[in-house]
């Protein structure tokens, strides 16, 4: 199967999303997030998440944004880098959005799809990203023990419904899947808050 290739556009197409006085905006958000730096580091890009439940989403989502985020693969983000990523979240399409979520989830390393499991930590993270309210760390572990049957369940029913293939959904049926999935939004508003804040 062919891998799926970017939603994140190109360095033109995400100029063309944005004003001067956008841009330069960016750059002061950019400037904050990387202390000063030429580049957002990937210790520099753990602590943007200053919601609830932050310990848990520097450890188990950011690594994963960070690594779709850094396109040109040299393990930091320039501002390029960070302007295609914003102008997805601002200008792309619910599709393209998705799309992301896939990638995010490892939907190109299993032969094209997103295998059972990968979906079940989705729901996981996603459900983690919309508490308002802190999970104690000393409970974290139980309280996400407690959630996995109906994980579980959502995965089973999602792959009951969506999955032409036993126990994986390919993009289309994942997008299917997730733009009637409220708490994947949920997520992907997280992310966009964490990366294109108020100043």
């Amino acid at each position: 199967n062919k891998s799926l290739s970017s939603p994140i556009p190109s360095n033109e197409a995400a100029n063309s999303c944005f004003n001067p006085a956008e841009q330069a905006d960016l750059k002061k958000k950019f400037a904050i997030i990387s202390h000063g730096s030429d580049t957002i580091s990937h210790e520099s890009f753990l602590q943007i998440s200053k919601s609830a439940n932050s310990a848990y989403i520097r450890k188990y989502i950011l690594p994963r944004v960070f690594l779709l985020f850094d396109t040109k693969k040299d393990g930091a983000i320039d501002f390029d880098e960070y302007l295609c990523a914003v102008a997805l979240f601002r200008a792309g399409t619910v599709e393209d959005k998705i799309k992301f979520l896939y990638l995010l989830y490892d939907g190109n390393k299993s032969g094209g799809s997103l295998i059972k499991e990968n979906l079940r930590q989705l729901l996981v993270d996603s459900t983690i990203c919309a508490q308002k309210d802190e999970i104690p760390i000393n409970i974290l572990d139980e309280w996400i023990a407690d959630m996995l049957p109906l994980s579980d369940g959502m995965v089973e029913a999602a792959l009951i419904q969506y999955s032409s293939k036993s126990g994986k959904l390919d993009v289309q049926e994942f997008i299917a899947f997730a733009k009637i999935e409220g708490t994947l939004q949920g997520l992907l508003n997280s992310i966009t808050i964490m990366i294109d804040f108020n100043l």
